[in-house]
């Protein structure tokens, strides 16, 4: 090994860079070590921040049991099972839809509660105020009760102008020549009343001041004119196609003349034309509007 004859005062400045050295790297690795510390809270709180932000998206529907009531029409509770049997079959579920079907309910209920009064259709507990009521029957129930409450609210007034040529039994003229005679009047009173030369009421008295039509009906004056205030479900008279043509006329309209049967007693019952008829509408009634909506029911919401 050679001999190093380094002077002392080398030596003493190669210790004191090598001393410097060490004190450099020292710092350098404290440092590197402070940022690392110091960014590690800065980076989880971001994170976290990251994690916990959600959009504003409120729930449509407050979650009721089914068996809760959430509004009451009138005397019947409307609970939330039959909302959600309304919601089962539509095709969105959020709160406009849950408010239109609420209010189809709550007509519904005014609907039945008007039926119970007038008693069109037996009304229980089977479709009305339970929770456990059988919801398809009672949508059936309704539809049945719009048709009956619509009845009510259609009609037809007016009066009809008649002539018989045989009424049970031929008369005094014989068949034929009584049928020609009938027709003749009946269609100059006919004439009149279209022109507006005459009422009915001035026509039929007409025929009861005519002595000539005994000999084809004995009852001819009281047969004259008969008058009739109807709803679709009855009948005006025993001929199905003359209350169709009636029911065709508007208010103010005559109908043409009409030739209805009826048995003749002296020929085994059988069936012939009898008579001559027409007829006038005087008030046609079109409204369909439920008597139910027009009610005042109060309506509570829970």
């Amino acid at each position: 090994m050679p001999n190093l004859n380094i002077p002392k005062k080398y030596l003493l400045i190669i210790l004191v860079a090598l001393m410097s050295l060490l004190v450099f790297i020292t710092v350098l690795l404290g440092n590197k070590t402070a940022k690392k510390t110091s960014s590690e809270p800065e980076t989880k709180n971001t994170r976290k921040t990251t994690q916990n932000y959600q959009p504003q998206n409120p729930t449509q529907f407050t979650y009721n049991p089914p068996d809760k009531i959430i509004a009451r029409v009138g005397e019947e509770n409307i609970y939330q099972k039959d909302l959600d049997a309304e919601l089962d079959h539509y095709p969105t579920k959020d709160d406009a839809a849950k408010k239109l079907l609420l209010n189809k309910i709550i007509e519904d209920s005014k609907l039945l509660q008007e039926a119970k009064k007038e008693n069109l259709l037996p009304i229980d507990n089977t479709i009305y105020n339970s929770p456990e009521k059988d919801y398809m029957g009672r949508i059936g129930a309704i539809s049945k009760i719009k048709i009956e409450l619509a009845k009510k609210n259609i009609g037809l007034k007016g009066s009809i102008i008649s002539i018989w040529f045989l009424n049970d039994h031929v008369g005094p003229l014989g068949y034929e020549k009584a049928k020609a005679l009938a027709l003749k009047k009946i269609t100059y009173l006919h004439t009149q009343v279209k022109s507006g030369n005459s009422t009915m009421e001035q026509v039929a008295e007409n025929i009861r001041n005519d002595t000539s039509l005994a000999q084809l009906d004995a009852n001819y004056k009281n047969n004259a004119i008969f008058s009739f205030n109807v709803t679709p479900d009855k009948t005006i008279t025993w001929e199905k196609e003359f209350d169709k043509m009636l029911w065709e006329l508007n208010a103010g309209e005559i109908s043409d003349i009409f030739t209805a049967v009826s048995p003749d007693f002296d020929n085994n019952n059988k069936v012939v034309p009898a008579y001559y008829m027409f007829g006038t509408v005087t008030d046609k009634l079109k409204e369909t509007v439920t008597p139910a909506s027009e009610t005042n029911y109060e309506v509570t919401y829970f």
